[in-house]
């Protein structure tokens, strides 16, 4: 995933990127008592082409087998699940197509 967004990032140009746990009350934790989340979000925001782009992946220790776009969601349900609105700054009607819309890239 950090190579693609790289390789989007010098298509493309600056993007706002985001990335963090989804956290619950049920976590596993390590013997230290630090919580070990069973998901993590990344979202990116390409302001120069309004484009964004959303993925949820499991917290694995082997690397997966699933293709990346096997992970891509639209920044709304990212939103759900952590219960963040990130990009309120937004005008409302750019914020709501940008947020519900899975952009595939090549």
């Amino acid at each position: 995933m950090e190579k693609k967004l790289r390789q989007e990032v010098l298509k493309r140009g600056e993007a706002i990127v985001i990335t963090g746990p989804v956290l619950d009350n049920d976590l596993e934790t390590i013997p230290s008592g630090v919580s070990v989340p069973e998901l993590f979000f990344k979202i990116a925001f390409f302001p120069a082409q309004s484009l964004m782009l959303a993925y949820l992946i499991e917290n694995q220790k082997a690397p997966s087998k699933i293709p990346l776009q096997g992970y891509q969601v639209d920044v709304d349900t990212v939103e759900q699940i952590v219960g963040f609105d990130f990009f309120s700054d937004l005008p409302d009607p750019l914020e709501l197509a940008l947020e519900s819309t899975i952009f595939v890239f090549d």
